[in-house]
């Protein structure tokens, strides 16, 4: 293990594994025969063994004094100066064409990044390899350096006195059992088996369905979800074949064995379905528990049975799962505060939408449900005013994503765009929310959580109060404290791994962390001993010449304040070769990366924040220009240019420059370009279609068809089969009056984009709600009323007509 010198220099305690002070009576690993030298506290690790029982050792209770804490004073509300320019990560300036703004890099902010070194294991050796430090830089705002927020101390992690680990409750694309780890491999189509000690590959199992998640059994057995088929599988490792296979639906996704380990439960993503199958003593056939979900991705069951379902939309669904039967469900919200909103991010309450949930973990022994999520600040129709009127007056369009701007001087604005974070909900099925200053991180200055860039999963400790989140957008793991309700508020540190990384998995003892790398293409050992014996924090002296600003003790009594942390894998192991051409790595990189200046600003989001697996967030954007809703991607781009929703820019390229600069970029190269377009034509995968049968159409499927292409009717006349484009633009009549104000002002200087709009494909239409360029209809039946008379002559279809002919485009 890599511990790093963070702000107060964390030191980790000699006496290893000593219990903590706050987990009176509790037992904790103990080191046989630990003595003071440095290499006598590194143990025997997986790949070594000791006879020597592990002796249990109890701590006496340790009567601390009481500490009393000096009071806060609170920076007094200042009004705005009239002339006040908020602060912007990067300042636009004009060259040429004022659409396209290049961008002054703030100082100190490095200006590439060394892709050509991306990280990953030697293919030539096998097993575990000595693992590399990331050698990205982390990207620094230099406002921050200057500014200083009132921060407090990470937490102490507690050992939990009663936790019931069930591991098997949830999928994951990775899963530890005993002595083997298993990787659902999706990208290369297959089950992967590791040895722990040795890190060899002992199983690699073709499945010919795009393995999304894998779950083991306490006896064992191994199950997977088959994303492209819509299949479950279990697979045997030792003769390294599939024993069966179920359909389930369109398209399998979520995995979960219940808590007795004799019922399987899966999502139908696509289908909108949870399916449950016996498999005592086998496979048996699919039974539909639920239906009408939100595209269902992850599961989570907690001990009591309590079944955390995670959709797309603003809330979860939990089901009280009983027997072969669901006895009630109900719906949570997602949160939409920030527990330092209050302290340090201004405004950031007043338009955020919460939604693209993707994880879900159950704390072991609270049972309470942590969900991982995003929190998107898009804009509205007040703060489009605002920005046209920005836009007057520097003669530049505002361009940036979201409302990310803060006037009061004595704070700085970190609110961005889009942030990740975590919805605990209660075991009453009641979100848990605290406030907290921030912990700060001691090498970007910012609020730590902030790391959590492009997280896709969730997972919980065996033994200690630690969520970890996996962060693809700035190739970390964030640990978080859950000896507290709210885990946002107490984040320890940061693990370093290798590129993307997207699930973790422990061993049983919690020594030991595995993280799958998905774009390194390899398994991540982190030893975690060191977290149970933290010590004390040490003073707050300066780091690095900077200043930082004073960090109060953790100011919650039931943990105890410690330094952040920062970890860093210290082996890792090949599980199989990249299959994407050479030429598209890079851009699936840029795609997926949050710490590349040259394509993100500072606030730290990347393409994959908005284009979840290269679908689309369901959230409007506000721009000078007017609303426009995220598009998706994936299987809808071939042969239908222009681009974008006015389809001002006929070449992909040219309108990434449009997009990269309003996530506040400095401008890729051609290469970089290229090698993302190419990645979004052959990496993306678009969702199985549930809506399309094995045998073709149906009846009314069929006569919708004929509805389509009825010259009379006119819809193939632009929406031409094939690529469901004309690649012309129209004026529908479907823009607000706000819009067309704000247009008619930027018209006067030359910033307008015209309020006729591009096309779109139909490809995918049966997901890609809410429609219009504004996102104003979310059914197509509200399409079809909202453009009566000038798309197409459906204004004189009858009802049974209109249904079949959205029963058609349900199919493309």
């Amino acid at each position: 293990m890599r511990v790093r010198v963070v702000v107060a220099r964390c030191a980790f305690s000699l006496a290893l594994f000593a219990s903590l002070a706050a987990c009176d009576g509790t037992t904790v690993p103990a080191e046989p025969d630990a003595v003071s030298t440095p290499d006598a506290l590194v143990g025997p690790g997986p790949d070594e063994t000791s006879s020597v029982e592990t002796p249990s050792v109890e701590t006496p209770p340790v009567e601390e004094p009481p500490v009393e804490e000096p009071p806060v004073e609170e920076p007094p509300v200042e009004e705005p100066p009239e002339d006040f320019v908020p602060p912007v990560a990067v300042t636009p300036v004009v060259t040429g064409d004022a659409d396209e703004p290049t961008f002054q890099q703030p100082k100190d902010v490095p200006t590439s990044l060394p892709y050509e070194h991306m990280p990953v294991p030697d293919p030539t050796v096998e097993g575990w390899q000595p693992a590399p430090l990331n050698p990205y830089p982390q990207m620094i705002d230099p406002r921050l350096q200057e500014s200083g927020f009132e921060h407090v101390q990470a937490a102490k992690p507690l050992l939990m006195k009663k936790p019931v680990w069930q591991p098997w409750t949830r999928g994951s694309r990775i899963a530890v059992h005993e002595d083997t780890i298993y990787v659902a491999g999706t990208e290369i189509d297959r089950l992967v088996a590791l040895d722990r000690h040795s890190g060899a590959v002992v199983a690699s199992i073709r499945l010919d369905g795009e393995p999304n998640q894998v779950v083991v059994s306490p006896s064992g057995r191994v199950f997977v979800s088959l994303r492209r088929t819509g299949e479950v599988a279990e697979v045997s490792v030792a003769t390294a074949s599939v024993v069966d296979r179920r359909s389930v639906g369109s398209e399998a996704v979520g995995l979960a064995l219940t808590p007795d380990a004799k019922r399987l439960l899966v999502t139908d993503r696509s289908g909108g379905r949870l399916v449950g199958v016996d498999i005592e003593p086998a496979l048996g056939s699919p039974t539909e528990l639920a239906s009408g979900l939100d595209f269902p991705s992850a599961l989570a069951v907690s001990p009591s049975w309590l079944l955390t379902v995670v959709t797309r939309g603003q809330s979860v669904t939990q089901f009280v799962v009983g027997g072969a039967t669901l006895l009630s469900e109900h719906a949570v919200d997602l949160r939409l505060s920030s527990p330092y909103g209050e302290h340090c991010l201004q405004g950031r309450d007043l338009l955020v939408t919460a939604n693209g949930a993707v994880s879900a973990a159950v704390q072991p022994e609270t049972g309470a449900a942590m969900v991982l999520h995003s929190q998107r600040i898009a804009g509205s129709d007040d703060s489009l005013s605002a920005d046209v009127k920005a836009a007057l007056e520097a003669l530049v369009p505002f361009p940036y994503y979201g409302v990310t701007r803060s006037w009061r001087p004595s704070h700085i604005q970190l609110a961005r765009a889009i942030e990740n974070s975590v919805s605990t909900i209660g075991p009453a099925g009641a979100l848990e929310e605290m406030e907290s200053r921030p912990v700060r991180n001691p090498r970007t200055l910012e609020p730590l959580t902030l790391a959590m860039s492009v997280a896709r999963d969730i997972a919980h400790h065996p033994t200690l109060t630690l969520a970890f989140v996996a962060s693809a957008g700035t190739d970390s793991v964030v640990m978080l404290n859950t000896a507290l309700p709210d885990p946002m508020v107490a984040p320890l540190g940061t693990i370093e791994v290798g590129m993307a990384p997207v699930a973790t998995a422990f061993s049983a003892d919690g020594w030991y962390a595995y993280i799958l790398d998905s774009q390194s293409f390899a398994v991540s050992e982190v030893d975690l001993r060191g977290l149970f014996a933290l010590g004390a924090p040490s003073a707050n002296a300066p780091s690095s010449g900077v200043a930082y600003a004073h960090a109060a003790p953790f100011p919650f009594g039931q943990v105890e304040a410690t330094d952040a942390v920062e970890l860093s894998h210290s082996r890792w192991a090949r599980y199989g070769s990249d299959p994407l051409p050479e030429d598209a790595r890079l851009g699936r990189r840029i795609f997926f990366d949050a710490r590349n200046p040259r394509v993100t600003g500072v606030e730290r989001f990347a393409c994959a924040s908005c284009h979840i697996d290269g679908d689309e967030d369901q959230t409007v954007w506000w721009f000078p220009s007017g609303p426009r809703q995220t598009p998706s991607l994936a299987g809808r781009l071939e042969d239908t240019a222009p681009f974008n929703w006015n389809g001002t820019r006929e070449e992909l390229t040219a309108n990434f420059k449009r997009t990269i600069g309003r996530m506040g970029g400095t401008g890729a190269s051609e290469d970089e370009l290229l090698s993302l377009e190419r990645y979004l034509y052959e990496g993306l995968r678009a969702p199985n279609n549930p809506n399309l049968g094995i045998g073709g159409l149906d009846e009314a499927q069929a006569r919708g068809k004929e509805i389509f292409e009825d010259p009379e009717v006119g819809c193939a006349s632009c929406h031409i089969p094939g690529a469901y484009t004309d690649g012309l633009a129209y004026d529908l009549g479907v823009a607000s009056l706000g819009e067309i104000d704000a247009n008619l002002e930027l018209a006067k200087v030359g910033l307008a984009d015209p309020l006729v709009f591009n096309t779109p494909s139909l490809r995918g239409v049966w997901h890609t709600a809410p429609y219009l360029h504004d996102g104003s209809a979310s059914t197509l039946s509200e399409v079809l009323e909202r453009t009566r008379g000038r798309m197409g002559n459906t204004a004189d279809l009858t009802e049974e007509q209109k249904s079949d002919l959205i029963r058609y485009l349900q199919t493309l």
